[in-house]
């Protein structure tokens, strides 16, 4: 006995749409409409659908439409079920699924469009963020400024990503200084931030500066204030403390600091005074040549051959100095013979007498040469005399 659709549920147009076959009978049944509101083309029947239809589903082979006692609709080859010609395949595959048979739904072709990269540049929030991870590289790996103009690199670059601009040699430069500076700030920011809560004064060291006379000496001198600020920033930045001077270290510079000082006081006096007279000068040279012996007879002083070579560089301006500056000194009230041994002041007295000796046999000849020749006047009263006389 033949069934009848009247007995099935054949709503299930929404599982339709998805299926490839029932986007074409979607088509048949819009131009079906069209055709019936046309007169001309209302001879199409309904029984002529499926056999308008492109078949591509794999239900089809089970189901026969050009049957003798129901042509044009779908009829079931497995048990003579007769559905209607506004059937769905969705509900056909189910009915398929009662025999056991599997019937695979096709699904929409999707067109293999290839996708177009973009090339247009970033905006600028983008383009920094970019230009951040650049430069943080190039700080990282210790790269040149001139890798970011070198063709290959920026080559890579485009193939990665089209949309970056790579900066220019002088762009990369003045952003990796100014990362440097605000690093910089935020860490001495940082570093004030941690003094004045454990309550030490903020310093700011000093930098030593080859053209600066004594900036070594200022340097170790500003080091030796915030030797407690920095064991403390050491002890809170692992970075800070693998940079610290060792024990030894510090002992190293605490004896360059002691040989440096004088020094440091000499150029003081020197530039201080107005008119600095030689007895100054040959008294800061001996005072330091005193004070060098005494750290290079000392064993344990660790800069001793700092200061012999100190020592050496001195004695050789020494010795040009000696003896111009004996008779300075010795005339000079404020020293006379307080700078010299009792050897040595012996010989500086022995030296200015000759001196002296010279000078007044030098006046004597020429005194006497004058009055015989050019002033036979011997004194003032005897001249106006003269003149009274003529």
């Amino acid at each position: 006995m033949e069934n009848t659709d009247e007995n099935f549920d054949f709503s299930d147009s929404e599982n339709d749409l998805f299926e490839e076959d029932n986007f074409s009978d979607l088509n048949i049944l819009i131009s079906q409409e069209a055709n019936t509101s046309s007169p001309q083309n209302n001879t199409s029947s309904p029984q002529n659908n499926y056999a308008s239809r492109r078949k591509r589903s794999a239900i089809w082979p089970h189901f026969d439409t050009n049957t003798n006692t129901h042509p044009g609709v779908p009829v079931c080859r497995q048990c003579d079920t007769v559905f209607s010609s506004t059937t769905g395949v969705s509900t056909l595959r189910r009915h398929l699924n009662s025999h056991n048979i599997s019937a695979p739904a096709r699904r929409q072709t999707t067109l293999p469009f290839s996708r177009i990269p973009r090339t247009d540049p970033y905006n600028e929030e983008e383009q920094k963020k970019r230009d951040k991870k650049l430069i943080t590289w190039v700080i990282a790996d210790q790269q040149p400024f001139t890798v970011v103009e070198n063709q290959y690199f920026n080559d890579f670059i485009k193939f990665l990503d089209p949309r970056y601009i790579t900066p220019t040699r002088q762009a990369a430069k003045k952003m990796i200084i100014n990362e440097f500076e605000n690093r910089r700030v935020k860490t001495g920011l940082e570093i004030i931030d941690s003094s004045v809560e454990k309550g030490i004064p903020y310093l700011k060291p000093e930098l030593d500066v080859d053209t600066r006379c004594n900036s070594t000496y200022y340097m170790l001198q500003k080091m030796q204030k915030m030797e407690t600020a920095l064991r403390l920033l050491a002890a809170d930045h692992p970075s800070i403390h693998a940079l610290y001077p060792t024990i030894n270290e510090q002992l190293s510079l605490k004896d360059v600091l002691t040989l440096l000082e004088p020094i440091e006081a000499a150029t003081k006096l020197l530039s201080a005074i107005s008119y600095p007279t030689i007895s100054d000068i040959r008294l800061v040279f001996l005072s330091i040549q005193d004070f060098l012996d005494t750290y290079i007879e000392q064993d344990e002083f660790s800069q001793k051959m700092v200061a012999a070579s100190i020592h050496q560089k001195i004695e050789e301006y020494w010795i040009i100095m000696n003896k111009s500056s004996v008779v300075s000194a010795v005339l000079d009230p404020r020293a006379k013979l307080k700078m010299f041994s009792k050897t040595e002041a012996i010989d500086a007295k022995k030296t200015v007498q000759e001196i002296m000796d010279q000078y007044v046999y030098k006046y004597q000849k020429t005194s006497i040469s004058m009055n015989i020749k050019d002033n036979p006047i011997k004194t003032a009263r005897k001249f106006f005399w003269n003149l009274r006389n003529k």
